[in-house]
């Protein structure tokens, strides 16, 4: 086998190398729920998120709000409503609250929100104002981080399922290279040496990762393209710089077996969803008792099947079609 094109086993699956541990630095109680709401001009919709988040009575909580835009007067009230329905929670909970006083877009404000929060934790649940979890996804997200806390080969744990009816080993869970946003959880050493402008791409994409990590050369060509998009700001996004970061550090993501979120926020108002998707409005489903797989390797097969149902035959240079599969952020 040529060298440069080994196995996703050999090089994806490798462990990471540990650059720096947290545990003098802050709580480590398996017990608290960090949880971050990213709450623009959609009270409506925060309001349904912000019922889920209540009853998971976090010990935390951190609320990531834009400024209203200055050519839309009327955003201003949106934004304030949405502020205060979030931050009706019970009071025993800490709310921190991440407000912008100017407008920053999606990218900057949801970025600079995150790594806010990170300064006083070091681990975060994180929620869109428009992607409805289930009650059982935070106990997902929370047994996982536990779990996975020291492995730095896992960058992030989902809860969202794309899957259709397709199930992936025995666990409860299977691993992916593809990072999914509508509801999910970090930790701080995954986070850390995130870069919104993706310094590494130009001299990452001259290499073999791209087509060791994408085995189908329409795959490659997605995704160099829509990369070089980002790079260029064509796309406001935080979520495929993200992406990039731990495809760069050869990272893995969590998703389960059952949808756990549902994005309720396609339509008008959404900054990136505008048009109907399939993957609009999921139904959810209990997470049930977390059976862990038998060993941390990337289902080869289930990210071929999210290529072909979310990305396949879509075209990077039309926004609108790209950002209708997948939005980065509300």
């Amino acid at each position: 086998m040529n060298q440069g094109l080994q196995s996703t086993d050999r090089i994806w699956n490798k462990p990471v190398r540990v650059v720096s541990h947290y545990r003098n630095r802050f709580s480590m109680d398996d017990r608290s729920l960090n949880v971050a709401i990213i709450a623009f001009n959609r009270p409506v919709e925060t309001a349904k998120v912000m019922s889920t988040i209540r009853r998971a009575e976090p010990q935390r909580l951190f609320i990531i709000s834009d400024a209203a835009r200055p050519d839309r007067p009327e955003e201003e009230a949106q934004v304030h409503e949405c502020r205060s329905i979030c931050e009706s929670i019970h009071p025993s909970c800490d709310v921190t609250r991440i407000y912008a006083t100017r407008n920053m877009g999606c990218a900057k404000r949801v970025t600079s929100g995150i790594t806010e929060a990170f300064r006083h934790v070091d681990r975060l649940v994180i929620l869109e104002d428009d992607c409805v979890p289930h009650t059982s996804f935070f106990q997902f997200c929370q047994s996982l981080l536990n779990h996975y806390r020291d492995d730095h080969r896992i960058a992030t744990i989902s809860g969202d399922n794309f899957q259709g009816d397709r199930t992936w080993g025995e666990g409860s869970y299977y691993f992916s290279k593809y990072f999914h946003c509508w509801g999910w959880a970090t930790w701080k050493r995954a986070w850390d040496g995130f870069d919104l402008t993706m310094p590494s791409w130009r001299h990452w994409s001259d290499q073999v990762d791209l087509k060791v990590l994408h085995h189908c050369k329409e795959e490659q060509r997605f995704w160099y393209r829509t990369f070089q998009d980002v790079s260029h700001g064509k796309l406001d996004t935080w979520a495929y710089p993200f992406m990039f970061h731990c495809w760069h550090q050869r990272c893995h993501h969590v998703l389960p077996n059952v949808n756990l979120v549902s994005n309720i926020g396609f339509g008008d108002l959404a900054t990136h969803t505008k048009q109907i998707s399939r993957l609009a409005n999921l139904p959810v489903q209990a997470a049930g008792e977390v059976i862990h797989p038998d060993q941390v390797q990337i289902s080869r097969e289930a990210d071929e099947n999210s290529y072909r149902r979310i990305w396949a035959r879509k075209k990077p240079s039309r926004l609108h079609r790209l950002q209708t599969w997948l939005r980065p952020a509300a």
